[in-house]
């Protein structure tokens, strides 16, 4: 069944826009407005900003920060925070992948809070303060990678490097507003990237499909991705410039964030966030190196409805061609992976599994997982 609008969850405000002349649809939302944009700095020096801000002509002005880096710091956020208030920016764009997205979904409620001289973000998360949510300035997403979701999710991930821990911050009004898709954007993404962030997407979608919360909508959404990542990722691995694929791999995502903004993720996100918080492992392959022993897990246990049983199964043989073993131990060993157990059982995460989570089941998933790799006679034929 295709990407239909009037089967979203009701609360979703977001609308999408795709084509070659999507940048288009900017026109009209930023006339009149103070803009913000929020990227990195690599979509500076490839004119990507540059080629925005033509379509930005009807605003009042454009602020623009384009220092974001992987995994957007606690602390870096409060002093945007700070940065920006005083300019009140009215509308915020979002350019890149999901650490862009993230902190622009952030900053799109902060900058709307009363000044803090301790900083929102360290009372909330640090100090235990509660929020006083407030409406949130609007938000347009333009996503450069497919597979993080966050184009279109409710909910942000900020990271604290300080302390090591990974917070979320979730409210149906960080909707965006709108969302652009723009394959081209995808182009220049480097093998490992492209393979990562299309993993995320798998995550998300597998993460739905054992999730107590999922709907009948959530599960057509994560079908939906996974066969369009298992159909499209190969060729565009192989031959990076296809643009048909890398469109294909950008709904996928779009389809699978939608499917968690119903149910949201389980298990594999709970492993997932110490292995990125102490030795910087992408978040997609942190989220994926474990999917095959977790497949093997809810099968066995007869956890998962019989209709999804064999996707489930050409998932796993498909995921085991991929080099997920591989990549994986270029960041840590399998020893310092099972020293990480006690940090593995989120509950914000681990509750939504099918299945009880405690230290004793990640580390089964964990030992299977290594034998996995172990038994894996290659590093994947992709």
């Amino acid at each position: 069944m295709p990407v239909n609008e009037s089967d979203w969850p009701v609360h979703l405000q977001t609308r999408l826009v795709s084509g070659p002349d999507a940048f288009s649809a900017l026109k009209s939302e930023c006339s009149g407005l103070t803009v913000l944009i929020i990227t990195s700095a690599g979509f500076t020096k490839r004119g990507v900003v540059a080629e925005l801000k033509q379509y930005l002509a009807a605003a009042t002005e454009v602020l623009l920060f384009d220092g974001i880096t992987p995994n957007p710091e606690l602390d870096l956020l409060d002093k945007l925070t700070t940065q920006f208030r005083p300019l009140k920016p009215q509308l915020l764009i979002a350019l890149g992948g999901g650490s862009a997205l993230d902190a622009a979904k952030v900053l799109a409620q902060t900058l709307v809070q009363p000044d803090q001289p301790d900083g929102l973000l360290n009372l909330h998360f640090r100090q235990k303060q509660p929020l006083n949510w407030l409406p949130s300035l609007p938000l347009i997403t333009i996503p450069t990678t497919a597979g993080t979701g966050a184009e279109v999710t409710p909910f942000a991930t900020v990271w604290d490097g300080i302390f090591h821990k990974k917070y979320s911050l979730a409210h149906q009004g960080m909707y965006p507003v709108l969302t652009i898709l723009q394959p081209q954007l995808t182009l220049s993404l480097p093998w490992q990237e492209t393979l990562y962030t299309a993993l995320d997407t798998v995550s998300h979608s597998l993460e739905t499909l054992w999730n107590k919360h999922n709907t009948p909508v959530s599960r057509n959404y994560a079908v939906q991705a996974l066969e369009l990542v298992m159909q499209h990722l190969e060729s565009v691995l192989t031959q990076p410039d296809q643009l048909k694929g890398r469109e294909q791999l950008q709904k996928a995502s779009f389809l699978a964030g939608l499917a968690i903004s119903i149910n949201r993720t389980a298990i594999a996100h709970s492993i997932s966030y110490p292995l990125t918080s102490h030795y910087a492992v992408p978040h997609g392959l942190a989220c994926s190196f474990s999917l095959p022993a977790i497949i093997e897990l809810v099968m066995s246990k007869q956890a998962v409805s019989k209709d999804i049983q064999p996707l489930l199964a050409r998932l796993s043989d498909w995921l085991l061609q991929l080099p997920l073993y591989s990549e994986l131990v270029q960041y840590l060993s399998w020893q310092k992976l099972y020293e990480l157990v006690p940090e593995m059982v989120n509950p914000g995460r681990a509750d939504n599994f099918v299945l009880p989570v405690h230290e004793q089941r990640i580390t089964q998933v964990l030992q299977r997982s290594e034998q996995m790799a172990k038994e894996q006679k290659t590093t994947g034929t992709i």
